[in-house]
């Protein structure tokens, strides 16, 4: 019979140091009332993953399962997936777990799926971002572009969006062209707001 404890409060709760072993793999934990956290401990192959047990309302209730998943640590993109009957098998989806890349110019833009809605790509010392919203079914897409740098207590954040609206034509048509301003983007948005035209010169009101 085995003495591995039935949840992972209760692995949390015999922890040494904070620390577990669970599933071959080495573990911190953390606890927030009826969850509990096990972080993928040093540079091992769960370095980036947390998996989440949240105890059932009551005690028939069996608990349930989610696991998260890092690119890098303590940088989006992050993604996450719930509903697992256990840790083992949240454990299970986060190890399998595999990445899209979408290859533009010297840029590798990250997500986590083909169809994200969001996409992830460190630049220089900054990190970008490309959203796409996705309006009525055959409508064409808002692209908006974002830059931000850490710089010690200060943030620095560069954003060029699209106002078009219905069928307008857009003023980001295609993703390469938004990862093309993400590369460029002080140089655009400088640019732009050299060029723009006065509020009273037929800018769109907001």
């Amino acid at each position: 019979m085995s003495d591995i404890p039935k949840t992972l409060t209760a692995l949390a709760a015999d922890a040494q140091h904070g620390h577990v072993d669970f599933a071959g793999h080495r573990w911190f934990t953390m606890r927030f009332g009826t969850s509990t956290e096990l972080h993928g401990a040093g540079d091992g192959a769960v370095a980036l993953v947390t998996i989440t047990e949240s105890l059932g309302a009551s005690a028939d209730e069996p608990p349930s399962y989610s696991a998260r998943v890092e690119y890098q640590r303590g940088q989006d993109p992050v993604v996450r997936q719930s509903g697992f009957a256990s840790a083992e098998d949240a454990l299970a989806w986060a190890s399998g777990f595999a990445w899209t890349t979408r290859q533009v110019g010297s840029v590798t833009w990250v997500a986590g799926a083909a169809d994200a809605d969001k996409w992830h790509a460190p630049i220089g010392a900054s990190q970008a971002v490309i959203a796409i919203y996705r309006g009525r079914e055959g409508g064409a897409p808002h692209y908006t572009v974002t830059r931000t740098l850490a710089l010690g207590t200060q943030w620095v954040e560069l954003k060029v969006g699209d106002r078009t609206l219905g069928d307008e034509a857009r003023s980001i048509v295609s993703f390469e062209q938004a990862s093309a301003i993400a590369v460029s983007m002080t140089d655009y948005v400088l640019e732009l707001m050299r060029t723009a035209p006065s509020a009273g010169d037929g800018g769109r009101a907001s």
